[in-house]
């Protein structure tokens, strides 16, 4: 697989037109500020080119991730129930950014949480619902969740869209055929942002450069 570090050289390249110097100010660690958001806005691409073309919501498998073993606490002045998540959701809609939220009990058992809206939390404590059901809702890099049984003895699973990785060697979770996407985009940001006028003589006035 294409490893973060490839993408970042590649986008390199095309915005530089050929191979950077070593002292070339747009670096891989100023296009990897952007990438994060780019593979959002891929994911994104993706989940609307879906509904548009087959008319369902569905995110490519390949944009997702599985993080385990992930701690539970209980919040006493809520009475709600949180885990802090690997990364920011990539917020393409509920269901879809983060795909399945599961809790692993002791003796191995597995419990299925449904996704809500923060606007629905509300809801839940007019309906008739079984007191067995856990329903979580994303709040930064916080998922709250609702549940009648204790579950700050279990751990507790994601599957996400993967934007974030803190190596630079790791795969990045993409498929081939939105890598254009990423490029394009990137390209427009960073092109933009490369073009910026600089003040090159100390001036205090600006001039129009093309680093």
């Amino acid at each position: 697989m294409t490893t973060r570090r490839q993408y970042l050289e590649t986008i390199q390249r095309l915005i530089m037109g050929g191979f950077s110097s070593d002292d070339a100010e747009l670096t891989l660690n100023l296009i990897n500020q952007h990438l994060n958001a780019a593979i959002g806005y891929a994911a994104q691409t993706n989940y609307k080119q879906e509904i548009q073309l087959n008319g369902i919501e569905n995110v490519s498998d390949s944009f997702y991730t599985s993080f385990a073993g992930i701690s539970i606490a209980k919040d006493s002045a809520s009475g709600w129930y949180n885990a802090t998540l690997p990364q920011l959701p990539a917020g393409v809609g509920v269901g879809w950014d983060i795909s399945a939220f599961i809790i692993t009990t002791g003796s191995g058992a597995k419990i299925f949480a449904h996704p809500i809206s923060p606007r629905e939390v509300e809801f839940l404590y007019n309906a008739r619902t079984p007191c067995n059901e856990v329903f979580y809702w994303a709040n930064g890099v916080t998922a709250n969740m609702h549940s009648c049984q204790d579950l700050t003895k279990y751990k507790a699973s994601v599957r996400m869209i993967s934007t974030q990785s803190s190596s630079m060697d790791s795969p990045l979770t993409v498929p081939d055929s939105y890598l254009p996407v990423v490029v394009e985009f990137l390209t427009k940001i960073l092109g933009i942002q490369n073009q910026q006028p600089i003040d090159i003589s100390s001036d205090g006035v600006p001039t129009p450069q093309v680093r």
